[in-house]
């Protein structure tokens, strides 16, 4: 049995985001990296999750490109975005916590557009905010000064929103009380 040989751009990015890990402290294992084969090339691959044991973050680097989980649409990996730069490029996205998406090609972006629904709250001044979202939002959590105009955050869990609240409302410098408005979607 023959080993088959990591092509270089994949062991690239491989050595370039584990050093990036390392140096952030964190554990290249926890992501569950592991190599992987196309069914349908055989190229070989590296798979890894950009969160903690959350497959929906996942990310295969073949030579030529990036896949993500469950997406048609790929990162390509060329001279304007050579394997160290993506390497770097995930790294920081997995140290901030902040996995990163695939693009979105025009056809997909139109049906996902459709697919938004339009949700609006209004704050303790009067004034209403409303936004487009494929999430199911019940609650904002918002501030009651006169002057505010945007949500702090979103949920449909009202017991974490009033939880956020009073973690607003006790912060130093943040501006007043907060408190949590329904949501109610736009038809």
């Amino acid at each position: 049995m023959t080993k088959t040989k990591t092509p270089v751009n994949v062991q690239i990015f491989v050595d370039h985001l584990q050093a990036g890990l390392d140096a952030a402290g964190l554990d290249f294992d926890d992501y569950n990296p592991m190599t992987v084969t196309n069914k349908e090339t055989k190229e070989i691959g590296f798979l890894f999750c950009q969160q903690i044991d959350d497959i929906e973050t996942s990310a295969i680097v073949f030579n030529d490109r990036i896949e993500f989980a469950d997406h048609s649409v790929s990162l390509i990996m060329n001279n304007e975005l050579p394997p160290s730069k993506a390497a770097v490029m995930f790294a920081v996205a997995m140290v901030q916590e902040e996995p990163i998406v695939p693009p979105s090609c025009p056809c997909c972006a139109k049906d996902e557009m459709q697919q938004k629904r339009r949700l609006s709250f209004t704050f303790p001044n009067g004034k209403t905010h409303s936004f487009l979202t494929h999430k199911k939002h019940k609650y904002a959590v918002v501030s009651t000064s006169k002057h505010a105009s945007l949500g702090a955050f979103y949920t449909d869990d009202y017991a974490k929103a009033v939880k956020r609240a009073n973690h607003y409302s006790h912060q130093p410098n943040i501006g007043g009380q907060f408190v949590v408005v329904e949501i109610k979607e736009v038809v």
